[in-house]
């Protein structure tokens, strides 16, 4: 009742104070319609806005000053109450005035801009969280950051219906969200208008749709389709695009360079051929994403010729079929060039010499019935495999165990309204799976249907069917041949509910009206101030020919720009990720890959002015030498880098120099430096720089690796790779022949598995379970209320391995036949059980030590290594460590 009773007057009791006390500046009369709810909106958000920012500096300065922690209800309640009664009356009528004079529109609908964008900033946001979270940078916005958008977009989705409820005019308004540079008369004004408000009201039930079957305490990301839906109503697609496709790219640009740069890891499995992740948790949904990346591209660029666009498909196309190995999206790239070339002979034959038309309407048809057509076939084959169909387990193998999940959730949770939640596990984010049952349902049509509803189901059919058909009848027809891409995906992933990748679930009721002429898009480049240069083909064909050179030139430099990154964040420790790391590398790579971008499209559209002999604009020229300032900064302070980190590393390479350049002169291959490549290479003579890293050193036939002794690569072991520990730091994975025979004859040993012995920080574990650390670093164990019960949460990889344990007992008044501790080996925190040992004091030596090995087996996720100590028992471990037991896995291997 106290928490009801605060929150009733600081977002309705004190937003009223602000309006009534406005109204009597104004000297009107104060009556319940559209401009009341208006301004009791803009009271809630200024009120909480500027008392949520005033009570985190005042909390600040009053714990840093004097040390108290300030009451945040009592004050924010006061605060809250100063400034609506001198404060938010003077700033709403700052506002009134400002849209009138600067704006040019009323108030209300320079509050409906406001809305729209932040409508648009929230999709922005939530494509960003989706698409980070998906990334080895392991960090994400804050679950709060989340959660005041979502209650802030459902009040802001709330108020722009009431504002369509209470709009009983339309006349001299207009918005720039919906402005199309075009000149409309005020009835035509009107009439959108009419429409948009119709759309709200349509819009309502879809978002209660929504609601129902995404709650807030179950999904993160689409509770927001709620609010959205509504939200984005009276929206231009191409503003819904840009927010969607910006912060999409940004991450996934970002993380590819990152992952290149060994500052994020970068996975890697070894079947057939090597399958990399590049920093993403899932290789198919990498490979979605860099196809739905061109099909956004292909959107926003629609004065480009569809032919230009077989150069980023092609760079799809590599990503899907050489680094991801993922078919899905090879093949749905290939479908989309086939687009590509079928609308360039579309537009000269089709269009100029009037035939064939019929074929375009017969694709029309298809298009639209494509999602739900393919939606009835895949439902259909997971009901024939619940049924346990004899031919339903062959169809369940061609799309590769897409009917088995699905299967088993529709027997264990049935069809609901609006479904049913449940935890679904799959294989992203790790290449260790073990024997974890995989019961994450990819395809997304029997997800809708068991997951979110039948309602659901029904209602995502009705909305993309009628979404293709405004699409085509507005003429963006780009955009429905995008949707028919995703409906084909849609079979086999389950990216239906996810922004960053489907967008076009949010276009519904906005508005398609901008691309319905071609004449539009003249006026939109000229607002631009880009001219005519689309229109002559000699500026097209420099700008893209000056883009592609540097492209090329800059393809050449990566292995450049990789060593020198991959050098200075492995030494200055800035890898792996997390809230600090990940971070940090995020924003730097950003940042370059910014400044090189920015770089080459000012560098080609000068020289697209020179050439062309168009007027020299001054802000090419003044972007262009920035970037050349900054560049040449970032290559100055990475180059001193470099040196500082070359210099601490001397003695590690010379003490490494004698059996590495003997490996540079017998080897018939080329020698890479995995870690700290620029300090090998400007060191030692003959060793090379790589666009790859890490497991992608698999690639490379008669390759040899230098690389951190500590390192166990499972796809280099699969594909070959000989191990030798050079130094007590480094070691060499070797396919090369003749450095694996020339090793040999020196009287070297080169094992087909990592030998190295891995130790388990004691400290850390100590921290895990709540035991105390002595003197020496060792852990005390004492009785049951003080043993090893968590950690250390390793990962390990097939095989046979042996943990040492070192022990030693500092109470030792037991009978030989008393028992002493259990060690028990686990993997998946425990639920998996590899091997439990007791023992007893007869195990231990007179002294009471102890080191005993125990053998496991690999193949698993957060393994656990634990002592259980029995009553009365007090013992101190000094170390646990392990490694691969070699001879049980050449015997399993034989």
């Amino acid at each position: 009742m106290y928490y009801a009773l605060i929150r009733f007057i600081k977002f309705i009791f004190i937003p009223m104070v602000t309006v009534i006390l406005f109204y009597r500046k104004r000297k009107q009369k104060l009556s319940v319609n559209r401009d009341f709810f208006m301004y009791l909106g803009m009271a809630i958000a200024g009120n909480v806005i500027t008392t949520s920012l005033i009570m985190i500096m005042a909390r600040k300065i009053a714990m840093r000053i004097a040390g108290i922690e300030l009451p945040y209800n009592k004050c924010y309640l006061v605060i809250g109450v100063l400034l609506a009664a001198f404060a938010l009356p003077k700033l709403l009528e700052m506002l009134s005035h400002m849209s009138q004079k600067v704006f040019h529109m009323s108030e209300s609908e320079v509050l409906k801009n406001a809305i729209d964008y932040y409508f648009l900033m929230v999709i922005a946001v939530v494509c960003f969280g989706t698409q980070i979270g998906l990334t080895t940078f392991y960090f994400n916005l804050p679950y709060g950051v989340y959660r005041r958008l979502y209650l802030a977009a459902c009040l802001a989705a709330a108020f722009k219906v009431i504002l369509a409820l209470t709009d009983d005019s339309a006349k001299d308004s207009r918005s720039d969200v919906d402005d199309t540079g075009n000149k409309q008369s005020t009835t035509e004004i009107m009439g959108r208008k009419l429409k948009e408000n119709k759309l709200i009201l349509l819009s309502i039930p879809v978002a209660l749709v929504f609601y129902l079957a995404f709650p807030s305490e179950h999904y993160l990301y689409q509770q927001f389709l709620a609010p959205l839906i509504i939200g984005c109503v009276g929206i231009r697609i191409r503003k819904i695009f840009i927010a969607a496709f910006v912060p999409s790219t940004i991450v996934i640009f970002v993380m590819m360079m990152a992952s290149l740069s060994g500052a994020i890891n970068s996975m890697a499995t070894s079947v057939r051929n090597i399958r990399s992740y590049w920093g993403h948790i899932s290789p198919t949904d990498f490979g979605t994403a860099i196809l739905m990346i061109v099909c956004f591209v292909w959107i926003l660029f629609k004065d480009i010729p569809e032919e230009l666009f077989v150069i980023p498909a092609a760079f799809s196309l590599f990503i899907s079929f050489y680094v991801t190995r993922c078919t899905t999206s090879g093949y749905l790239t290939v479908l989309l060039i086939a687009i590509f070339i079928c609308r360039a002979f579309e537009k000269k034959f089709v269009k100029k010499k009037g035939k064939l038309k019929w074929g375009q309407k017969i694709m029309d048809v298809v298009m639209m019935l494509m999602f739900p057509v393919l939606g009835i076939i895949t439902i259909a084959m997971v009901y024939a495999y619940y049924k346990e169909v004899p031919f339903a387990g062959t169809l369940n193998t061609i799309f590769h165990n897409r009917l088995l999940p699905a299967a088993n959730m529709l027997a264990e949770h049935g069809l609901k309204p609006f479904g049913t939640f449940f935890e679904m596990h799959g294989f992203g984010g790790s290449t260790i799976h073990g024997d974890n049952p995989y019961t994450f349902i990819d395809s997304s049509y029997p997800q809708i249907l068991i997951r979110y509803g039948i309602v659901t189901y029904i209602l995502a059919n009705v909305m993309w069917v009628y979404t293709i058909w405004k699409a085509l009848e507005t003429g963006n027809r780009r955009e429905a041949f995008v949707m028919t891409i995703l409906a084909m995906d849609f079979v086999m992933e389950h990216h239906w509910y996810e922004l960053s990748y489907n967008v076009f679930v949010l276009l519904p009721f906005a508005d398609f009206f901008e691309s319905t002429e071609q004449k539009e898009s003249d006026v939109k480049r000229k607002n631009r101030n880009i001219g005519e240069r689309w229109k002559n083909k000699m500026c097209v064909f420099i700008f893209f020919g000056m883009c592609l050179v540097q492209l090329f030139v800059l393809f050449l430099l990566l292995p450049t720009i990789f060593s020198w990154l991959r050098t200075i964040f492995i030494s200055y420790g800035l890898y792996g990720g997390g809230n600090r790391n990940g971070k940090i590398v995020f924003a730097v790579e950003t940042f370059i890959l910014v400044m090189i971008l920015a770089f080459i499209l000012n560098l080609s559209w000068l020289i697209t002015d020179i050439l062309s002999n168009e007027k020299l604009r001054k802000s090419y020229i003044i972007l262009l030498a920035c970037t050349c300032v900054i560049n040449f900064g970032l290559l100055i302070s990475g180059n001193s880098m470099i040196i500082r980190i070359t210099n601490d590393n001397r003695k590690r390479i010379e003490s490494e120099r004698d059996i590495l350049e003997y490996i540079i002169k017998v080897a018939s291959g080329k020698v890479y430096a995995d870690k700290l490549p620029e300090v090998y290479i400007r060191n030692i003579k003959g060793m090379r720089r790589s666009y790859l890293c890490g497991e992608d050193f698999a690639r490379y036939d008669d390759a040899t690796v230098v690389t951190d002794a500590s390192w166990n690569s499972h796809c280099l072991e699969a594909k070959g790779f000989l191990y030798l520990q050079i130094s007590e730091e480094d070691a060499i994975y070797t396919s090369d022949d003749n450095v694996i025979n020339a090793l040999k004859e020196k009287g070297y040993k080169l094992e087909e598995y990592n030998s190295y012995e891995y130790k388990v920080d004691l400290m850390t574990l100590a921290e895990m379970n709540e035991v105390d650390i002595l003197d020496d670093g060792d852990i005390k164990l004492e009785g049951t209320e003080h043993q090893l019960i968590h950690g250390p949460y390793i990962e390990l990889y097939d095989g046979r391995f042996i943990a040492k344990f070192g022990m030693r007992l500092l109470k030792d008044d037991f009978l030989q036949d008393d028992k002493i501790c259990t060690l028990r080996l686990s993997a998946f925190s425990g639920n998996q059980v590899k091997t439990t040992v007791d023992l007893y004091r007869r195990d231990f030596d007179d002294e009471g030590n102890i080191d005993f090995e125990v053998a496991f087996s690999g193949g698993g996720q957060n393994y656990e290594f634990l002592v259980l100590t029995e009553e009365g028992v007090v013992m101190e471990i000094s170390s646990i460590s392990y490694k691969r037991n070699l001879e049980d896995d050449v015997k399993e291997k034989n």
